[in-house]
């Protein structure tokens, strides 16, 4: 074994023990990644990457470690490259389009996802899901009013659901609903805000054993972002006082627990400041307070286009956010600390014309996130995976859902079966209610050759640089390069 410390100076590199299969010369510097990803040797004047191997283990920034190099096969379940996305059929679950405001929430009791959407009035469904197939009950109606802006929850101490929806007289209404095989049904609807209801969304809360709702009052000359508290019984609900996160006007709202922080974030578009702000929320008995705002984003969120998600591998949140400067897709991750969040890691994940409509949901048996968003300058709906390292990102293949643009997203995951479920208004079918079951693979593919990409990750992408061959799912026989 050859330390590298042992050949360049104290800051040179990190510290990593690896055999070496050719002289390396003093001139040269080490670049150490997270374990997956390939280890590089820069050889300065020549200005050129040469593939050295992959780490067999983790290993620390002050830590030494062994290295794989080419020749060799390195057998590490931790090697994942770029994810593969493979989405199921089209399924129909409204017909009586357009289709607005989905929302999803997964059954973990009954392995069930259900989704909360209006035609003309808030609306219910449940669905089955096998493999990347998905089969429906009936379409439960919630109310007899024209309705929008839907949002769900999964109660998991009650083993109920809350739809929020503005209802009838534009006011926002919650109802409790409990699924039994296929089918919903509710409960009475209560209002929990009696003025014109904006934006809402609906995290429950595990550690209060209770939910919040989120909303914006709806009124234009005001739309202040608004929790209140909801207590489930059986199958009726009632709420506290509500509160305002701020005295500013705001577009869109997304809110996520944070399992880890026992909090939950709340994510908008501050109208006044024109940042993408965060709050920090807290809940006490009845009531919710909320930290002061942080700002994820100094210039504007494109409309409609702002989800988060809750890692809980990592213990932090994932924003995705459309900037209406370059109308790209992004990605940051935000840390809780008390009541104050930072941010970090900003990641683009779509190039295209006005990403807008994103939504998120996790995945924490690989770190993945799920992604459906809406491209508008080629008006498709499409999905994409992520695998989450820390505060950095790696992207599957975008994967086209629908060819017509869509004002509505969803995604959950679907735990049971292991896959997003992710559904939108079809733009190119009469904006009906659509849902793919997307499945994602990170398992190397057998006897397919592997190639190292720009970024240190690992893909069938052929590039300067081939890895070797796969052996195994999580095996590759580094081959042998001068």
């Amino acid at each position: 074994m050859t330390n590298l410390s042992d050949l360049f100076p104290a800051g040179a590199g990190k510290q990593v023990s690896f055999v070496a299969d050719g002289a390396i010369s003093s001139g040269d510097t080490v670049s150490l990644e997270t374990t997956g990803k390939v280890k590089k040797v820069t050889t300065a004047n020549a200005n050129v990457a040469r593939f050295i191997g992959i780490a067999d283990a983790a290993i620390l920034d002050t830590a030494s470690g062994n290295i794989t190099v080419k020749g060799g096969v390195v057998t590490n379940a931790s090697i994942t490259p770029a994810p593969v996305n493979t989405a199921g059929s089209k399924v129909v679950f409204d017909d009586a389009g357009p289709t607005t405001s989905i929302s999803s929430a997964y059954d973990p009791d009954n392995s069930k996802v259900v989704h909360a959407f209006c035609t003309t009035v808030a609306t219910a469904i449940v669905g089955t899901v096998s493999g990347t197939s998905v089969t429906y009950g009936s379409a439960a109606a919630i109310n007899g009013d024209a309705s929008t802006n839907t949002s769900i929850a999964y109660d998991t101490a009650n083993n109920k659901f809350v739809i929020a929806y503005e209802g009838g007289s534009y006011y926002g209404y919650a109802v409790v609903g409990t699924v039994s095989g296929t089918s919903i049904s509710f409960g009475t609807p209560v209002a929990f805000y009696s003025g014109n209801v904006g934006k809402i969304s609906v995290v429950y809360d595990t550690n209060a054993g209770e939910t919040l709702i989120m909303h914006t009052t709806g009124d234009s000359s005001t739309d202040r972002p608004t929790g209140i508290v909801g207590t489930v019984s059986g199958t009726s609900i009632s709420f506290g006082s509500p509160t305002e996160a701020s005295s500013n006007r705001f577009f869109q709202l997304s809110a996520a627990y944070d399992a880890n922080a026992q909090k939950t974030v709340v994510v908008g578009y501050d109208y006044g400041s024109t940042a993408g702000t965060a709050f920090v929320a807290t809940i006490s008995g009845t009531s919710v307070s909320f930290g002061s705002g942080a700002t994820f984003l100094a210039s504007a969120v494109n409309s409609n286009a702002l989800s988060i998600a809750y890692n809980s591998t990592d213990n932090n949140v994932v924003v995705g956010y459309g900037k209406s400067s370059d109308n790209k897709g992004y990605l940051i991750t935000g840390t809780v600390s008390g009541t104050s969040i930072s941010f970090a890691g900003e990641t683009e994940f779509s190039g295209s014309t006005t990403t807008n409509y994103i939504s998120l949901a996790y995945k924490a048996s690989d770190n993945m996130l799920g992604l459906v968003y809406n491209i508008g300058g080629s008006t498709t709906v499409r999905f994409n995976s992520a695998i989450v390292s820390g505060t950095s990102f790696s992207f599957g293949t975008e994967q086209a859902l629908a060819a017509g643009a869509t004002d509505t997203t969803a995604v959950v995951l679907g735990a049971a079966s292991g896959n997003f479920v992710a559904s939108y208004g079809d733009g190119s079918n009469s904006s009906d209610g659509t849902t793919n079951v997307a499945s994602v693979s990170t398992a190397l593919t057998i006897g397919t050759d592997y190639y190292v990409q720009s970024d240190g990750n690992i893909s069938t992408t052929s590039s300067a640089v081939k890895l070797g061959r796969a052996l195994s799912v999580t095996s590759i026989d580094l081959e042998y390069q001068s």
